[in-house]
């Protein structure tokens, strides 16, 4: 059986290969849920199409067609077998998956431009998603309607939750870090944390630190509650798209826009 650091080696060679094979359309692949059981590569792609891999071997499983005109986000459920998808063209959208079938249950519009990013709360009740538009919505998984926005000037590129559910954190075009309360959707608190775009942004699991990455090609590890940088990871040759971490915290992910994928030891 693999432990957790074969899995994201094992995971990470898994979604190069994918990268490769489709001569670079990939646009987000969710690895930042390692399911124990039954576990799946979910990639999202410029195709329109949805695709799930077996890790191990990279078996394909199943293909989602027409699933966005473009899919430019896409998350999994923590408690069963669902995943959140966002589109170019502003749709985000639920999924039930099953050993057979994946069915579309709902479609929520409000998004004016592409959808950056989705994530599911850990009670799988409600998802945040960022968009090009400047705006953060949080939206409702069982009775799928929008629950609070947030607008900006910038483009929101990235967001994640705490652990506990009480905060999202977003980052984006500004360079800043921006800290909101989850329940009543209003801005915490703002930090600036680079002097180029920032693409994406990751929780560690214990919610006292993140990972943020952008154009400046730096991973950078981030104290939650002070907003100070604590350590810096080099080598990416291009800009940093996207980040996640391991399920026990020890190990970072970070993919970048040449297809590089880089796998850390994260500093305890």
């Amino acid at each position: 059986m693999l432990n957790c650091s074969d899995q994201v080696v094992v995971i990470a060679r898994v979604v190069q290969h994918l990268y490769n094979q489709l001569q670079r359309t990939l646009l987000h692949v969710d690895i930042e849920t390692f399911d124990y059981g039954i576990i799946e590569v979910i990639s999202g792609l410029s195709d329109r199409k949805i695709r799930s891999f077996v890790p191990e071997s990279g078996r394909l499983l199943y293909v989602i067609n027409d699933a966005h005109k473009k899919v430019t986000s896409i998350t999994t459920f923590h408690n069963s077998p669902a995943i959140v998808s966002g589109g170019s063209e502003g749709q985000v959208r639920l999924w039930k998956l099953g050993r057979d079938s994946q069915q579309l249950i709902a479609t929520m519009k409000e998004h004016r431009m592409a959808v950056t990013a989705v994530r599911v709360t850990q009670d799988d009740l409600e998802c945040v998603s960022s968009g090009s538009d400047g705006q953060m919505l949080t939206w409702s998984l069982t009775r799928h309607i929008r629950l609070k926005q947030m607008i900006k000037t910038a483009n929101f590129q990235g967001v994640d939750y705490l652990p506990d559910n009480s905060q999202f954190i977003a980052c984006g075009s500004d360079r800043f870090a921006t800290y909101f309360d989850a329940f009543e959707g209003k801005q915490l608190r703002e930090v600036e944390l680079s002097d180029k775009e920032l693409f994406d942004i990751a929780v560690d699991p214990t919610g006292m630190k993140f990972a943020l990455v952008g154009a400046d090609q730096l991973v950078k590890l981030v104290d939650y509650d002070e907003g100070k940088i604590t350590h810096l990871g080099r080598g990416h040759p291009d800009s940093i798209t996207c980040v996640t971490w391991s399920p026990d915290g020890a190990h970072i992910v970070s993919g970048s826009a040449d297809g590089s994928i880089f796998i850390w030891q994260a500093p305890r």
